[in-house]
């Protein structure tokens, strides 16, 4: 925790939002970057059969909002960054976790790639393509929109902590939910939350296991965030 601290107190260069005129605006490439996120997820979530029920569904919906709004803002502060930077990272932080869960977990590390080229039906190739869309396009783009468009740091690290908020309360609400509406569909919507075989141990051992790799990424897109902040400093300067 000291090491936190200490990285949280390193002076950060100054983060304020740079108005410029409108048309530059328009001519910004993170706008249009994040006008593709909104449709991308957008078309992946209603090309599909999706339930409000899973995380997929819950952190792409955020995120299209969130940049939905950071495109608008963008545009009345004529500014080419997006505000609502902590957010921006929340919103990265669920859409990376949905990608790596869904790829390493809940599929087993399977390439995505044949199910978006053929299928069973056309109905099912849709499927696959929708969740591609989810899975690996929306949050492969909203990365590289953290890590190439600013504002850059402003993030510190006990801020990020509070990220994990809404994954903890998604897990509490869904076990509670199991608790009392037994007779519900999709009882568990995702394997390592059913008890099944493994006993309730073993699904906190599951999420356990989780936040402490969430934890890790979350830290990580922060320590990225403020280095590249300190390499744009630098920049500057020399210049």
């Amino acid at each position: 925790m000291s090491v936190v601290t200490a990285a949280d107190s390193a002076p950060m260069p100054s983060q304020t939002l740079s108005p410029v005129h409108s048309a530059n605006v328009l001519r910004a490439p993170a706008l249009w970057w994040r006008i593709a996120i909104v449709l991308v997820i957008l078309v992946g979530l209603f090309s599909g059969s999706h339930k409000v029920l899973f995380f997929t569904v819950q952190s792409s919906a955020i995120a299209a909002g969130f940049f939905a709004v950071a495109a608008y803002f963008m545009l009345v502060r004529r500014t080419a960054d997006a505000p609502a930077p902590r957010v921006r990272g929340a919103v990265t932080l669920y859409l990376l976790m949905t990608m790596l869960i869904s790829h390493f977990v809940n599929n087993d590390g399977e390439n995505p790639i044949p199910g978006i080229l053929s299928a069973s039906s056309p109905e099912d190739l849709l499927s696959n393509r929708s969740v591609f869309l989810l899975h690996y396009v929306a949050p492969i783009m909203v990365l590289l929109d953290w890590l190439l468009f600013g504002p850059k740091g402003v993030v510190r690290y006990r801020e990020a902590l509070l990220w994990l908020i809404y994954p903890l309360g998604y897990i509490l609400i869904v076990m509670a939910r199991a608790v009392v509406l037994p007779e519900a569909s999709d009882l568990f919507p995702y394997g390592f939350l059913d008890p099944v075989g493994k006993g309730y141990g073993g699904v906190w051992a599951w999420v356990g296991g989780l936040a402490v790799g969430v934890i890790v990424l979350s830290m990580l897109l922060v320590a990225i965030d403020r280095g590249l902040a300190r390499l744009s400093s630098k920049a500057a300067a020399r210049g």
